[in-house]
C-alpha cells in the first residue's frame, strides 16, 4: 500500500529500515527486498546513466501487514561521487531523477516495487527569531536551501519536533517550537536539524535558546511623553523559582538579555514595535514612540525577549495631553464595566449653588454623585467603555455650572476586567502576616497593585499577569452584614427550549457463541477445524461466498479478528470471553459507528464439506445480531415565529449549530431582537449522538410578555434530519412577563424627532440616535428615572423603532407623544408631525408588596413587609432568643440600573435592600420580668455567622425565577 519514509537524503542516511506497509504477508513465506540505484544521465546518453544493483536482503516480519527492509550503507549515493568533496550531495540540479527501486519477491513471485527518489541534503543557513519560551508555539523562520514540500518534512529543536512544519520555498519553511521541558529550568541552547523525508535529519544545523517565560519586577515611568525613557527589569528570582516549580531539576544558566540569541523589543498598543537597549543582563530601556492622540491616552506596553514574537504584560503606558490641564483624575483608570469613583482634583472655578456639576467620559455625560468645595473636587462615576465604542481610554471634562464643560480633556484609561479564580491558603492567622497567592487577572505589573482584605488595603506583588500574591492584614474588629434583598422583575423574559433529540449512538454487536451438552469438551476434529462462518451477504452453498477459513473452537480475538478481515467493515473490533462450561466461548464481532447490516448477522456453515465440525456432545455454533447500530442526528431544520398573524421562518440550521448561530439565525428574523442562546448536551450517555439542546432566552422590550411557541420543521427537503429516532422538540421553559412597554416609530425620512410629555417638549434628537440618548434625554426633561428605552432598525422598511419600559409601572401611556420633523436642505423650512406612542405590550405583571419572614438559628419572625422601615426589621430580628443587638439600613429604587442585583435576564424592577448588622449577641437564654424580655448581652458576635433564611410568605410581583427572591443574591 505505501512506504516509509518515502523519499532517502543522497548521502548521512540514518534511517535504518524501510517500512512497508501492506496485506496478507505470511511469517512463514519470507519476503526479499532488492535494490537498484540509479542515477541518470545528464547529456541524454543512456550509456552515461549510472546504476548499482546489490544483493537481496531478507525483509524483516513484523505483522501481517508490515515487513520492514534493512537499510545498508552502501544505498547512499556516495560511490558515484567524490568522497572528499561532497558539494554534489546539495546540487539538485545533479540529482533531479536520482532514484532507488525496491522491489519485493518471495523465493517465487514478485510482489511489488516502489520507486524513492534521492533528494538533496537539505542545508540550515538562519533562524529568525532565535529564541522563545519553553511553553512552546512560537513560529520560527528557517532559511537554508532544498527544503521540499512534503508532508514528511519535519523540524526538530534538540531531540523534540515541531509542532507544525509549514512550507513555504524550497529556501524558506516555518517551524512552530514544541514545549520544551528537558534540562531542568533557565535558558538552554539546541540544534535545529530539518529533515525532508522526516526520518533522517540533516548535518547542517541552526542553534536555538529557549528559556522561562519572563516576570517582570519593576517598569518606571509609566507615564510620560513620546521619547519618555522607561527602564524595565527582570524579577530574576522569581523566574526562577516559578520555572522550577514546574519542572524540579538542575537548572541552566538564566535566561539573560546580553544572550547572542536575544532581540529584546519593546511593543506597544499591540502594534508599535521599538528596539529595547539593553542595560544590564536583566535589565532593558526603551522610549516611548509618539502618542496618536493630542489629549494623551494609555496604551498597553509590553516586553518581548525575541523581536516581538512573543510578549509579556508590562503594564499601561499613559501618555499626557500635550496641553497644560487645571485638574487631575485619581484614579486616572478603571474598568471597563464603569462604576469606578474618579475624583476630578484641582478644579478651577466657582461651584454654583443648588447645581451638582456634570462629568463628562467621551461622548457620555453624567451627573456627578458628590463634591467637596473645601478641598476642590469633583466625584465621578466611569461609564462602562461600551457607551463611547469600546475605547481603551477616553478623554474627561467637567461642567461646574451644569453647562459648560472645561475644554482640556484628562485622559482616563479603561482596564481589562479583572477576575479572581482562586486564594492559596483561604485562611489565615488574625495577626495577619500570612503570604496569599492569588490566581486569575488579567493583573499589571503596577506600583498601584493592591489587594483589599474587608476595608483594609496591602500592596501586592505582581508575578505574572495571572499571578499576584499578598500579605494578610491584623484582622480589625469587623462586624457582620448580611444584605436581604426583595425586589420585582419589571421585565421577565421569555424562555423556550429547542431539543434536538436522537437515539444513543451504539455500535452494532454480531455474537457468536460454542455450545455443548454432557461431559465432554468442546474440541476441534482431528485436523484442527472447528466451523466456518459466512458474513452478511454472503452464502452457506457451494460455492461458499464471503466466508472465512476454518475457525477453531477457542480462537482467540484476534485471530477471529485475522480471519473476519475483509469481511466486516474497516475499523471493526473482536472481544472474547470464556472458557465458559464444557470449553465454550463467545466472541463479539463489534462494528465501527454508522456500520450496520440491516438487521442480518453471520451465519454458520451447516452442511457440505464445510459444516461444522466441532466434537463433543451436541455440540454447535449460533449468531446472533445482539445489539443493532444506530445513525447519530444529522442534517438540518427550520424554526418558525409567528406573532400578530405574521409568521417567518428561519434559513436551514444544523443540527450542531453553536449559541451564536442560533442567536444569528433568530435575529435575523423581523419580529425577534436579541435572544441569548445556552446550550447542553442531551447524549447523557455520551454517546456521541449529537443530541443537543438550546435554552433561547427572548431578552428584548421588542419581545416582553407571553410569546407564542417556536414551531420547526426538520421533513422538508431543505431542512430535513437523518438518525435514528431524530427529531425537535420545543417547550416554554419560563413564560415572558412584563410591565407596560410603550413603542413609538420615527419615519426613515424624518430629520428630528423629540418627545412630549403632558405638553412639554424635550430635547430634539436627530433620527437613528441610539436609545442611551433618548433615555438620558427623558431624564434631564423629564425626570423619567425609572424609563428604560431600546432601539431598533426594522429589517423589512429600515424605520428605528424605539421601545420604552417604566420599571416602576408608571402609566405615562396617555401623557406621551412624539414629534417628527422634517426639513427642507437648509433647514429653513420643517415639516413637523405628532404621532402616538402605542401600547406595544399590556402588562401582566402582579404589583409588588406582601410580606416575608427572616429565620435565624431555628427562630423566625414575625411576617414582616416588604415596605418595612429599619426600626421594623430591627424590632422583629431582636425578638429573637438568639439575636441581640443589630442595626439595619434600608435602601431602595426604581431607577434604572441603580443595584446590580444578579438576575440572569430581564430587568429588575422596584427593589429594597435591607442592611444587616450584628453588634451584640445574646450570652444566655434571656429572662422575662414584668412579661418583657431582659436578654443578657456579650459584647460582639464573633467568628463568620450563620445565614440568615428567608421565608417568602406572601411576596407579590414578578419573580426571577421562582419566586420573588433571587436564588443567587439574598
Amino acid at each position: 500500500d505505501f512506504i516509509s519514509p518515502e523519499s532517502l537524503p543522497s548521502i548521512d542516511i540514518s534511517t535504518v529500515s524501510i517500512d512497508v506497509h501492506g496485506s496478507n504477508f505470511d511469517s512463514r513465506v519470507p519476503v526479499f527486498c532488492h535494490f537498484q540505484r540509479i542515477l541518470p544521465s545528464k547529456d541524454d546518453s543512456m550509456q552515461n546513466r549510472r546504476v548499482a544493483n546489490e544483493e537481496p536482503v531478507k525483509a524483516i516480519y513484523l505483522n501481517n501487514s508490515l515487513v520492514q527492509c534493512p537499510v545498508q550503507s552502501w544505498l547512499t549515493l556516495q560511490d558515484f561521487f567524490s568522497l572528499q568533496n561532497q558539494d554534489w550531495a546539495k546540487n539538485a540540479t545533479l540529482l533531479e531523477g536520482a532514484i532507488l527501486e525496491m522491489s519485493l519477491t518471495t523465493e517465487q513471485d514478485w510482489i511489488h516495487s516502489h520507486t524513492i527518489p534521492y533528494l538533496p541534503s537539505e542545508t540550515v543557513i538562519s533562524l529568525f527569531p532565535r529564541c522563545a519560551p519553553r511553553s512552546g508555539g512560537t513560529k520560527i523562520r528557517v532559511t537554508g536551501e532544498n527544503f521540499a514540500e512534503r508532508d514528511s518534512l519535519a523540524c526538530r529543536f534538540g531531540s523534540m519536533n515541531a509542532e507544525l512544519v509549514r512550507f513555504i520555498s524550497s529556501k524558506e519553511i516555518e517551524c512552530t517550537t514544541p514545549q520544551f521541558n528537558h534540562f531542568g529550568s533557565g535558558a538552554h541552547v539546541v540544534e535545529v536539524q530539518i529533515a525532508n523525508n522526516g526520518a533522517d535529519f540533516s548535518s547542517s544545523t541552526g542553534f536555538f535558546e529557549f528559556y522561562d517565560h519572563l516576570i517582570i519586577e519593576d517598569a518606571n515611568p509609566l507615564f510620560g511623553e513620546a521619547q519618555t525613557v522607561i527602564g524595565i527589569s527582570l524579577d530574576d528570582n522569581a523566574m526562577k523559582t516559578k520555572a522550577l516549580e514546574k519542572q524540579p531539576g538542575t537548572p541552566s544558566e538564566p535566561f539573560n538579555f546580553l544572550s547572542s540569541y536575544a532581540n529584546p523589543k519593546c511593543v506597544f498598543n499591540h502594534t508599535e514595535i521599538v528596539d529595547a537597549k539593553v542595560t544590564s543582563p536583566t535589565s532593558v530601556s526603551c522610549a516611548a514612540p509618539p502618542c496618536r492622540h493630542p489629549q494623551g491616552g494609555g496604551v498597553l506596553l509590553q516586553l518581548s525577549a525575541n523581536s516581538g514574537f512573543d510578549v509579556v504584560d508590562v503594564g499601561f503606558f499613559v501618555y499626557s495631553a500635550t496641553q497644560k490641564v487645571p485638574f487631575r483624575l485619581e484614579p486616572n483608570h478603571g474598568r471597563k464595566g464603569g462604576g469606578t469613583r474618579v475624583l476630578a482634583k484641582g478644579i478651577s472655578g466657582s461651584f454654583v449653588r443648588d447645581v451638582m456639576p456634570l462629568c463628562r467620559f467621551g461622548s457620555y455625560t453624567s451627573r456627578a454623585v458628590d463634591i467637596n468645595r473645601d478641598e476642590g473636587y469633583v466625584a465621578c462615576i466611569s461609564p462602562p467603555n461600551s457607551v463611547n465604542n469600546f475605547a481603551s481610554s477616553v478623554a474627561v471634562d467637567i461642567s461646574l455650572s451644569g453647562q459648560v464643560f472645561t475644554n482640556f480633556s484628562v485622559a482616563f484609561r479603561y482596564d481589562e476586567e479583572v477576575f479572581v479564580r482562586s486564594l492559596h491558603p483561604s485562611r489565615g492567622f488574625a495577626s495577619g502576616g500570612t503570604d496569599v497567592q492569588v490566581l486569575g487577572g488579567p493583573f499589571a505589573n503596577s506600583h498601584e497593585l493592591k489587594c483589599r482584605f474587608g476595608t483594609n488595603i496591602v500592596n501586592a506583588s505582581f508575578h505574572d499577569t495571572n499571578h499576584i500574591s499578598c500579605l494578610s492584614p491584623t484582622l480589625d474588629q469587623v462586624h457582620e452584614v448580611q444584605k436581604v434583598s426583595v425586589f420585582s422583575m419589571a421585565h421577565n423574559p421569555e424562555i423556550q427550549t429547542i431539543s434536538a433529540k436522537s437515539e444513543d449512538y451504539v455500535n452494532e454487536i454480531h455474537t457468536c457463541k460454542t455450545y455443548g451438552d454432557g461431559t465432554d469438551d468442546l474440541r476441534d476434529d482431528e485436523f484442527g477445524r472447528g466451523f466456518i462462518l459466512v458474513a452478511p451477504g454472503g452464502s452457506t452453498n457451494y460455492p461458499l461466498k464471503r466466508a472465512t477459513c476454518w475457525l477453531r473452537h477457542n480462537e482467540t480475538a484476534g485471530t477471529m479478528h485475522e480471519a473476519l478481515h475483509g469481511l466486516m467493515p474497516d475499523g471493526f473490533e473482536v472481544s472474547r470471553r470464556g472458557p465458559f462450561a464444557r470449553e465454550s466461548y463467545e466472541w463479539d464481532i463489534i462494528l465501527p459507528k454508522s456500520a450496520t447490516f440491516g438487521g442480518q448477522t453471520l451465519r454458520v456453515v451447516e452442511n457440505g464439506g464445510g459444516r461444522v465440525r466441532l466434537e463433543g456432545t451436541n455440540a454447535s455454533v449460533n449468531c446472533t445480531l445482539s445489539q443493532t447500530g444506530t445513525q447519530k442526528i444529522n442534517g438540518h431544520f427550520k424554526l418558525t415565529f409567528n406573532q400578530n398573524g405574521f409568521e417567518e421562518s428561519t434559513s436551514p440550521i444544523r443540527h450542531n449549530s453553536t449559541n451564536e448561530e442560533i442567536e444569528a439565525a433568530l435575529e435575523s428574523l423581523e419580529m425577534i431582537h436579541d435572544v441569548i442562546v445556552n446550550s447542553n448536551s442531551l447524549d447523557t450517555n455520551n454517546t456521541g449522538s449529537g443530541a443537543y439542546q438550546w435554552h433561547v432566552t427572548f431578552n428584548s422590550l421588542r419581545n416582553a410578555g407571553n410569546l407564542p411557541l417556536l414551531k420547526t420543521d426538520f421533513a422538508s427537503p431543505d431542512a430535513k434530519l437523518s438518525g435514528t429516532g431524530s427529531r425537535i422538540e420545543i417547550i416554554e421553559t419560563r413564560m415572558g412577563v412584563s410591565m407596560d412597554v410603550l413603542k413609538f416609530t420615527i419615519p426613515w425620512n424624518s430629520d428630528d424627532f423629540s418627545i412630549s410629555l403632558n405638553g412639554i417638549e424635550g430635547q430634539v434628537l436627530p433620527r437613528g440616535s441610539p436609545a442611551s440618548d433618548l433615555q438620558e434625554s427623558m431624564v434631564m426633561d423629564f425626570g423619567l428615572e425609572s424609563v428604560l428605552v431600546e432601539r431598533y432598525v426594522s429589517k423589512l422598511n429600515q424605520q428605528d423603532e424605539y421601545f420604552i419600559l417604566d420599571i416602576a409601572g408608571n402609566s405615562i401611556a396617555k401623557d406621551i407623544e412624539v414629534i417628527t420633523a422634517r426639513c427642507n436642505e437648509d433647514h429653513s423650512d420643517c415639516f413637523e408631525e405628532r404621532r402616538d406612542v402605542t401600547l406595544f405590550s399590556t402588562s401582566d405583571a402582579s404589583p409588588f408588596g406582601g410580606h416575608f419572614k427572616i429565620q435565624y438559628a431555628g427562630s423566625i419572625t414575625k411576617p414582616i413587609s416588604v415596605f418595612a422601615t429599619a426600626s421594623d426589621i430591627e424590632s422583629a430580628l431582636e425578638e429573637l432568643e438568639s439575636i441581640g443587638d443589630i442595626l439595619v439600613t434600608v435602601t431602595e429604587s426604581n431607577r434604572v440600573d441603580e443595584y446590580k442585583v444578579p438576575v440572569t435576564s430581564g430587568h429588575v424592577g422596584e427593589c429594597r435592600n435591607f442592611y444587616i448588622q450584628f453588634v451584640q449577641a445574646i450570652s444566655s437564654p434571656p429572662e422575662v420580668m414584668n412579661g418583657h424580655k431582659k436578654p443578657h448581652l456579650s459584647t460582639y458576635y464573633t467568628g463568620d455567622l450563620e445565614l440568615l433564611q428567608l421565608s417568602e410568605g406572601q411576596i407579590m410581583g414578578v419573580p426571577t425565577r421562582d419566586t420573588a427572591f433571587s436564588d443567587d443574591y439574598q
